[in-house]
């Protein structure tokens, strides 16, 4: 079963700031019947706290969510839900990034991610990769890993695993096909998701393209966006 499977989502951002500067936007573009591009627009450099006094830091996202309504991003014939385990799930699109105005916090976080969430007996796992960080934001371990939560809570209860990961660099205006192996990626970090690279019991909740900044001005453009578990 397939259905027009994608929306915008937002984080920390409220519907005052659409269209306005700073803020945030996101649109539609292109003629009917032709490749549909997405634009992503996360300005928050330059926004300031409620005393409009000091620049607002805060983690704000502008996202494309590929995702099949209630569950999952498709539903077999008989209705119900796929999981991590059917099959390899890859996804592939054509991607421009421009930052303009540099940073105006400490954390230099202005980044282009490719998010794949699914859900197991912890929690939801959620696998983020990196194709733009001017920061950058983190640097990686020595097995490239660039951030991960330990599949724990701040408190140390079991929790979802969540872990970030370099892939293919975007250059500022450079317009290029990108390629994301989530099913190898999980069995290359297993270890980073308490051992399991992919549990048959792990629902599929969706995949996502993210803009995420903080104090920073970036914008995206996303193409062609191909998600497939083959």
């Amino acid at each position: 079963m397939e259905c027009p499977a994608w929306r915008f989502v937002t984080y920390n951002w409220g519907q005052d700031r659409l269209r306005a500067y700073p803020g945030y936007d996101h649109q539609v573009q292109g003629d009917s019947g032709a490749p549909l591009k997405l634009v992503l627009q996360n300005n928050s450099r330059g926004l300031r706290d409620t005393a409009g006094q000091t620049q607002n830091c805060e983690l704000k996202e502008v996202a494309v969510s590929h995702e099949y309504v209630g569950s999952s991003f498709k539903r077999k014939a008989d209705g119900s839900t796929y999981n991590f385990a059917d099959g390899q799930v890859k996804v592939g699109y054509d991607a421009l990034v421009e930052q303009t105005g540099g940073f105006a916090c400490e954390e230099k976080r202005a980044l282009l991610t490719t998010d794949f969430i699914y859900r197991t007996a912890r929690g939801i796992n959620v696998i983020s990769v990196v194709h733009f960080d001017p920061g950058p934001f983190s640097r990686p371990n020595d097995d490239g890993v660039l951030w991960s939560n330990n599949c724990r809570k701040a408190d140390g209860t079991a929790d979802g695993c969540r872990m970030t990961v370099h892939g293919e660099q975007l250059a500022p205006g450079e317009r290029r096909h990108l390629e994301v192996d989530f099913s190898g990626i999980a069995r290359k970090y297993r270890g980073y998701l308490n051992g399991e690279a992919v549990p048959s019991a792990s629902q599929i909740e969706a995949v996502q393209v993210v803009n995420s900044a903080k104090g920073a001005d970036l914008r995206a453009e996303v193409s062609g966006l191909d998600v497939t578990l083959g």
